[in-house]
């Protein structure tokens, strides 16, 4: 299950989480919160956002791009200002994360134990 935090508290949400799925007939399951909103980690493979977007230039690489407040407004706005196109989070997102790496979001600390979770069940 993956659920943004958006403003949150993570201890809180996630405790939200195990309640609902502890009452669920599935025994095998990870609970993932991306910090603030999954869009932090799709910032984290500029590379995907240059393909996605047919970006004439990569945009410039995030650090932590979980530290960013509002990712999917700061995603809106490199697309705006690299290319004219819209931002749609809804039409977006999902052809950004076909494009991202593994390793990129590897850099993400919320997306770690997904990483970690795959290699121990797969």
């Amino acid at each position: 299950m993956i659920h943004d935090l958006d403003t949150k508290n993570e201890s809180t949400l996630r405790k939200l989480l195990v309640t609902k799925l502890n009452n669920s007939p599935f025994t095998n399951y990870l609970i993932l919160i991306p910090i603030i909103e999954i869009e932090a980690w799709l910032l984290s493979d500029s590379t995907a956002i240059q393909t996605t977007f047919k970006l004439q230039k990569r945009p410039k690489k995030i650090q932590n791009t979980e530290l960013i407040k509002d990712p999917k407004k700061y995603l809106g706005d490199i697309v705006w200002k690299m290319s004219y196109k819209r931002y749609l989070h809804t039409v977006h997102n999902a052809k950004i994360a076909n494009n991202c790496t593994i390793s990129s979001l590897k850099r993400c600390g919320s997306y770690k134990p997904l990483d970690k979770y795959i290699k121990s069940n797969l």
